[in-house]
């Protein structure tokens, strides 16, 4: 009992602090990670509203609504996730849509700013499609010409996006995460067992030398 006791001791000592680190390592990794696959979510999403807006600035000034649901639908079918692309003017009726789409209050599309709205299952992006406003200089001056953006929007693009890519990836990930935590304990435990035998057989040696010592045993 005594050799059991000590043994148990020692990989106690030496498998709590593996085990508190592999967690926490274990951790920092997922959270950095999933963090990394936030960002990239959004910055793709963000990405293909822009180059939507961009292109169907003209067709809302133009007023081509069969233009408008060209792009829409290539936008589409250009990422699979995509559950709905809608294109509004700037009173936020619709010009375009493909797919499904959310509802959204007069004082969302009211506002020039971007707008990410995330859901359980799907994020939504409303983009705000500012009017390019081409700056012209003096011709003769030499001075090249500028687009800038105007400070009023001419419509809107708003985007819904599933995530169930994005949870895949997270699930994928949490998949590595444990396997490398799993493997990080089975380290942590086979080097417990070794140092348990090691340090266990000397104490239990001098345990027994004391017990005969007591018992009147001396070595000769």
């Amino acid at each position: 009992m005594p050799r059991l006791d000590v043994r148990a001791f020692i990989m106690v000592a030496v498998m709590l602090p593996s085990v508190l680190v592999t967690l926490l390592l274990t951790g920092l990794f997922l959270s950095h990670h999933y963090d990394d696959l936030e960002l990239a979510f959004k910055a793709r999403l963000r990405a293909v509203a822009r180059q939507l807006g961009t292109s169907a600035e003209f067709g809302i000034f133009s007023g081509n609504v069969a233009g408008l649901e060209s792009l829409a639908d290539a936008a589409r079918q250009g990422e699979p996730n995509i559950l709905g692309v809608a294109i509004l003017d700037e009173r936020g009726r619709l010009l375009a849509s493909v797919g499904r789409l959310p509802q959204l209050s007069q004082e969302q599309l009211a506002r020039l700013e971007e707008q990410l709205i995330d859901q359980p299952q799907s994020s939504t992006l409303l983009q705000p499609i500012l009017r390019s406003v081409l700056a012209v200089d003096d011709v003769y001056g030499g001075v090249d010409a500028e687009v800038r953006p105007a400070s009023t929007a001419i419509g809107h693009v708003l985007i819904e996006v599933s995530h169930h890519e994005l949870d895949a990836r997270r699930n994928r990930l949490l998949l590595i995460g444990g396997g490398i935590g799993l493997l990080g304990l089975l380290l942590g435990l086979t080097l417990a067992l070794a140092l348990a035998r090691r340090i266990a057989r000397p104490l239990q040696h001098m345990t027994e030398v004391v017990q005969r010592i007591g018992e009147g045993e001396l070595p000769a």
